[in-house]
């Protein structure tokens, strides 16, 4: 070996040379662990502040419903109603007139790491001009069918009215989750794509997934289950009823 230069030819060796390079990193790995252990344990702690932050937006949300607090924001000009003036300057750096649901949260946020980390912490990008973000309604029409077909030629007949061009102007489409809207090959989404600009962007409604979440929660528990079974048939009477001489009269 050593008159024909094996073992010095062999440490010059690119696969030598290479496992070398792969040993150094994974004494290097051990530490703190290999990539995958490193996104493996990233992805569990994200997983358990989610769980944290959403178990907080329910005990606040429970809260503002057992106090008859509303959640929507309000045009006071002071933080919380009922704060003094040391707490509000405690909790300015918050949004003002946010309504008592996020205040609560921001009061949450300043004793909780999590919390604060959602309120305060990177979001979707949001298109604003001069802060605020614009929406126009073209239009508002009787739509007979409710198909993806109907719907994709409503939809092309105004904005040919309203002379936009769908090919020049359309950035990206939002539609709710069901299939009529979000079909992969038959929904309005991919009519959209395949007919008018097969550029834009589809965005799914994370709102709507939202609710499909709420709903598999709530049929987990009997009372929520009837109360808005209740609810639905309250609706259904009063959305389909015809007046009846009784309530008119009364």
């Amino acid at each position: 070996m050593e008159k024909k230069n094996g073992i010095k030819l062999h440490e010059e060796s690119l696969s030598h040379l290479d496992s070398k390079l792969k040993w150094s990193g994974y004494k290097g790995s051990l530490p703190t662990g290999s990539i995958e252990v490193i996104v493996r344990a990233l992805r569990v702690q994200a997983v358990r502040d989610n769980r944290h932050y959403i178990k907080t937006v329910g005990q606040v949300t429970t809260h503002c419903a057992v106090q008859d607090l509303p959640l929507r924001g309000h045009r006071e000009g002071r933080l919380v109603d009922d704060m003094d003036e040391i707490i509000d300057s405690e909790f300015n750096c918050g949004s003002r007139n946010s309504g008592k649901f996020l205040e609560i949260l921001t009061a949450f946020g300043v004793h909780d790491k999590v919390v604060k980390e959602k309120l305060n912490g990177r979001r979707n990008a949001q298109y604003v001009y001069e802060g605020v973000s614009h929406e126009d309604f073209f239009n508002f029409i009787i739509a007979e069918g409710v198909d993806a077909n109907s719907i994709m030629e409503n939809l092309s007949h105004v904005l040919a009215v309203m002379g936009v061009c769908s090919r020049d102007h359309m950035v990206a489409q939002c539609n709710d989750g069901v299939s009529t809207m979000s079909g992969r090959l038959h929904g309005l989404q991919a009519l959209m794509r395949s007919k008018v600009c097969p550029m834009v962007l589809y965005v799914d409604c994370w709102a709507h997934r939202l609710n499909f979440v709420v709903v598999a929660c709530c049929r987990n528990i009997d009372k929520a289950v009837s109360f808005f079974a209740s609810i639905q048939k309250l609706y259904t009477f009063l959305s389909i009823s015809v007046p009846h001489d009784f309530f008119e009269k009364t």
